[in-house]
């Protein structure tokens, strides 16, 4: 089929004849800089075609025309015609355009008066649609006639930068500039679906010329969205994952882009701003990266060492304020994390644990029962705490009052070990921390004197196997004083593996008179024990013991003993459990050694050392310690221990 000379229709609101870019180079044959190449525009008024211009200045422009014998000229042809002919420079067009296939060319130029230059323009016209991603070559040049009739010629300097150009070109770089912006869109879409659907010799030209002017209308629309997203997001200059507008355009941006035709896609990419708005998501993807990464080792830096004894992990919040943040990292961002081992022990319990009730305001209201003028659900709850869960408070409203709860509808909890009950003691209410907490099973008569355990400040853990609990439980404390407040949290059951910590706790001790028959002291000994810092470490609380030398003058002078005092529950709990061992840390002021004392002789004898030491007992030899700490001081001595913790 034979190709006809047609053109895509230039759109009719445009007024202006042309647009373009301009990109000047010098050119003069005395070595003065007296004209320049002004680039190409696209000609818009019919004939449509492309047109090359070039600068004069006004002495320069008036001594040629003056010349009889000179004048200006210009040739335009497809860069390609000169490839084929291996043309890389022109000396003398003339002679060496013989062997291209075609050229325009014309003489005696006119130029155009503007300010103190003069314009000199040539195009080619009637431009085939085919022909908007061809690369043309536009040069302009000053004829001279000798007295011989022979021609010379000196041309502008002739460069890709400045004479080479196509429709596809011109028109992005106008798009970049501003210039004509409607009709530069067109004739850029154009060019582009064009690349993407090549000239068919098989199909009518009129259909293709259809098909690309329908594509161009249907898709200019979205094109021009997303150019100026693209261009917005490109303008970005310093990136500040602060600033919420920038994340908003640099994902519009996107958006946009992803949601364009694919020809769009193509042309889009064509741009520098393009380049541009990739280079600043990727900048700001990093950085709001590197910012994730801060965050999440910021909110794990900020849990404490979890302990089966000062953490309630199932509902805590900053646990899953943490772990939501570390799971939506990437792959390759979760391995800047620094700590993930301290959020690990986190999600182990967490995995293996279910609340009683659910984690709704009045759920744990809802399952309990108590004097109601003792119970407040959600109300005047410590900061400190808010973090964990829905928190029920029981307060005492006169001295010496018993404030129990009661837990109830536990339901079925046979696919798990032991039931944890968390409740919250803030010694700052108080002058005191020595309460003691106590509490029975449903099925007891009473409160048992085995089932018991001194209030520590901070997060309090009941225990019990859950064969124990199907039918509720009471927990509470004794003869409270006026105004004081016990925080309980919704209980959770958990299922224990081998080498899991089953329980913990803390360190009580009594001031203790034997006589001298297990160990050698008298009144005049105290040993005396404060709590240091609560969630040191993953054993729980550390105790403070310090042991002073006594004034009194016998064999006892140089003995110190101190007490466990809780020692009835802890191995109820250890028979009940099932547990095979308990461990607790230790260290001294000084190197030193400390015994573990039995009825008869001793249960172990520990080696004291300035650094933490781990102690653990097989339950058999749990059983069989009296509770007591003893050894022969000669001079004072400072101890630190954790939590006792019973392992499964």
């Amino acid at each position: 089929m034979k190709k006809r000379g047609f053109k895509l229709f230039a759109l009719a609101v445009i007024t202006a004849c042309c647009f373009g870019i301009s990109a000047a180079s010098a050119f003069a044959a005395d070595g003065e800089s007296k004209t320049a190449m002004n680039g190409a525009s696209i000609r818009t008024a019919e004939p449509t075609g492309l047109r090359f211009e070039a600068l004069v200045d006004e002495t320069t422009y008036d001594s040629v025309i003056a010349d009889g014998n000179k004048s200006f000229g210009a040739f335009i042809l497809p860069k390609d015609y000169l490839d084929k002919a291996n043309i890389t420079s022109i000396t003398n067009h003339k002679e060496q355009f013989t062997a291209v296939e075609k050229y325009l060319e014309k003489e005696e130029i006119e130029g155009e008066k503007k300010t103190s230059d003069y314009v000199l323009k040539y195009s080619i016209a009637d431009l085939h649609y085919y022909n908007y991603n061809r690369d043309f070559v536009g040069t302009f040049f000053i004829k001279t006639v000798g007295a011989d009739n022979a021609a010379t010629y000196e041309y502008f300097t002739t460069n890709e930068g400045n004479n080479v150009r196509s429709v596809a070109y011109v028109a992005k770089a106008a798009i970049e500039n501003g210039t004509e912006e409607e009709t530069a869109i067109y004739f850029a879409i154009a060019a582009k679906y064009l690349e993407a659907n090549p000239y068919d010799s098989a199909k009518e030209e009129a259909t293709q010329k259809s098909e690309a002017e329908a594509y161009v209308f249907a898709n200019k629309a979205n094109f021009k969205t997303a150019y100026a997203a693209i261009k917005a997001a490109a303008e970005i200059e310093t990136i500040n994952i602060l600033d919420a507008d920038q994340k908003t355009t640099i994902e519009a941006a996107r958006t946009a882009y992803d949601g364009a035709d694919t020809v769009i896609k193509q042309l889009l990419a064509d741009f520098g701003s393009y380049a541009k708005f990739v280079a600043n998501e990727k900048a700001f993807k990093e950085a709001e990266s590197a910012g994730l990464i801060e965050t999440v080792n910021n909110a794990i830096a900020a849990l404490p060492e979890y302990n089966v004894s000062a953490v309630p992990v199932v509902y805590n919040k900053a646990y899953k304020t943490a772990k939501a943040a570390y799971d939506a990292l990437t792959s390759e961002q979760k391995e800047e994390v620094t700590d993930y081992a301290k959020l690990q022990k986190y999600e182990a319990v967490a995995a293996k644990a279910k609340l009683i009730y659910e984690d709704g305001v009045y759920s744990l209201n809802s399952n309990t029962t108590a004097n109601a003028a003792f119970i407040k659900s959600v109300e005047s709850i410590p900061d400190k705490i808010k973090d964990f869960g829905n928190i029920t408070r029981v307060w005492c409203n006169g001295a010496g009052e018993n404030v129990r709860l009661a837990f109830n509808n536990i339901g079925d909890l046979s696919e798990y070990d032991v039931v944890r009950f968390p409740i919250y003691f803030d010694s700052d209410q108080i002058s005191t921390s020595s309460y003691y907490l106590i509490y029975k099973y449903k099925g007891d008569a009473s409160y048992a004197v085995q089932y018991g355990k001194a209030l520590k400040s901070g997060w309090n853990f009941v225990t019990v196997p859950v064969s124990k609990v199907a039918d509720g439980m009471e927990i509470g404390a004794n003869a409270i004083g006026a105004g004081v407040n016990i925080y309980y949290a919704i209980p959770y059951a958990e299922k224990l593996e081998s080498g899991d910590a089953i329980a913990s706790y803390k360190y009580e001790n009594d001031r203790v008179y034997t006589g001298g028959a297990i160990d050698s002291f008298t009144d005049s000994y105290r040993a005396e024990v404060t709590i240091a810092t609560a969630q040191d470490n993953d054993y729980g609380t550390v105790m403070n013991v310090k042991a002073e030398l006594g004034s009194w003058s016998n064999d006892c002078k140089y003995h110190y003993a101190f007490k466990y005092n809780n020692l009835t529950e802890l191995k109820s709990v250890i028979t009940e459990i099932g547990a095979t061992s308990v461990k607790f840390k230790i260290k001294a002021n000084k190197e030193s050694s400390l015994y573990m004392t039995a009825s008869s002789g001793n249960v172990t004898t520990i080696s004291l050392n300035t650094t933490w030491s781990e102690v653990e007992l097989t339950a058999e030899e749990f059983a069989n310690w009296n509770g007591y700490f003893r050894k022969d001081w000669a001079a004072p001595i400072e101890l630190q221990l954790t939590d006792f913790v019973i392992v499964k």
